[in-house]
């Protein structure tokens, strides 16, 4: 559960931070409305457990032949994070303002269900973030002693979770949300706690050795 729990706190990191998937539903909610929104959202979701199927593939071969691989992998992933957390606070020290982003805006035009999900599965599917996410944090998480797809199914279900209720969440409150991203200094603050936790976990995994 300890684990589950790790996890889930870096997952919502990641989610959280502002990237091209939350631009995407922040630009197509208020022009194309909350039901183009959420099917984005459900397309997002989706390229989370695309990344989730193809991450485990690979971690299983990599846990059953090379466990020196896997300890390789576990020191990429909290190298990972710790860059994460120096950008974060590069970003809070730069006080980088989202407003130009969040004003881009699409024309207004109808756009078909399918069209809405396709579109959030590809700005996540090609999203290097959550790609890097699933190379290097998600196998840290993988005990080789116990069935690595009920884990590695609960894990991504973890994941999607977090980000179907995240992107749920900005759907409906789209103008709250647009507003604190708008904001200079709340947001700073937030990139500069999320860089230390992001750094307080990389020293954390670190330390950890490889299940047994």
């Amino acid at each position: 559960m300890q684990d589950y729990l790790a996890f889930a706190a870096i997952a919502t990191l990641v989610v959280v931070s502002p990237g091209p998937a939350t631009f995407l539903v922040l630009k197509n909610t208020p022009v194309q409305g909350r039901g183009a929104g959420l099917l984005n959202a459900a397309g997002i979701v989706a390229a989370v457990l695309s990344h989730a199927a193809l991450a485990l593939l690979g971690v299983s071969s990599i846990i059953l032949t090379t466990p020196i691989a896997f300890q390789l992998i576990k020191y990429l992933g909290g190298a990972y994070l710790a860059y994460l957390g120096i950008i974060a606070i590069r970003g809070a020290w730069g006080s980088i303002d989202f407003s130009a982003a969040l004003e881009a805006r699409s024309a207004v035009v109808n756009v078909s269900a399918p069209a809405a999900l396709a579109e959030g599965w590809l700005v996540n599917i090609l999203n290097p973030k959550p790609s890097m996410f699933y190379l290097s944090i998600f196998p840290q998480f993988i005990n080789p002693t116990h069935g690595l797809i009920g884990q590695g199914v609960a894990l991504a279900g973890i994941h999607a979770a977090i980000a179907a209720s995240w992107f749920t969440i900005v759907v409906f409150g789209i103008d709250k949300v647009r507003a604190i991203l708008q904001q200079p200094a709340i947001w700073c603050a937030v990139k500069a706690a999320t860089g230390l936790i992001f750094i307080g976990l990389a020293a954390r995994l670190a330390t950890i050795g490889l299940p047994t």
